[in-house]
């Protein structure tokens, strides 16, 4: 199992996540998404709904954080709620300051857990914001929708 040390700076605010359900793995540097009964998984595992600036919004209510490491069915992992991230990005040219959300997964109906695209709606759809940018990489500011930061 191989994650990516994504994490880059700022403090991660981290959080240790509910028990990882069966046949789900998540793998560190992962976009974290948490269902309603406190469950965590992998944003590649966000049921696709209608479009991608739906399937987005879907997401970023349930956006928990980033993998600080590897878990599987039973296990537990830490989560940064904040900080800033690189990741790929596959669509969009975003300023610094650009809002971005999870990408989709090439033609495909699915998103995938490990890179971002530029959104239309940050209110709804972004789960960071762009604060550096380097060719095909972006480095985000994340800010977890379910842990409130002080």
């Amino acid at each position: 199992m191989a994650g990516v040390h994504n994490h880059r700076a700022g403090a991660t605010n981290q959080v240790l996540s509910g028990v990882i359900q069966s046949g789900v793995t998540i793998l560190k540097g992962d976009i974290v998404l948490q269902d309603s009964s406190g469950y965590p998984y992998p944003a590649s595992a966000e049921t696709w709904n209608t479009n991608l600036a739906t399937t987005q919004a879907a997401a970023k209510g349930k956006f928990l954080g980033v993998s600080l490491e590897n878990g599987t069915a039973g296990q537990r992992v830490m989560v940064a709620t904040d900080g800033e991230f690189d990741f790929p990005i596959t669509s969009g040219t975003p300023n610094v300051g650009g809002a971005v959300g999870c990408a989709q997964n090439g033609a495909s109906n699915a998103i995938v857990a490990n890179a971002v695209a530029t959104v239309a709606t940050a209110s709804t759809m972004a789960i960071g914001r762009v604060v550096r940018q380097q060719g095909t990489i972006v480095r985000v500011r994340i800010r977890s929708a379910i842990v409130a930061h002080v």
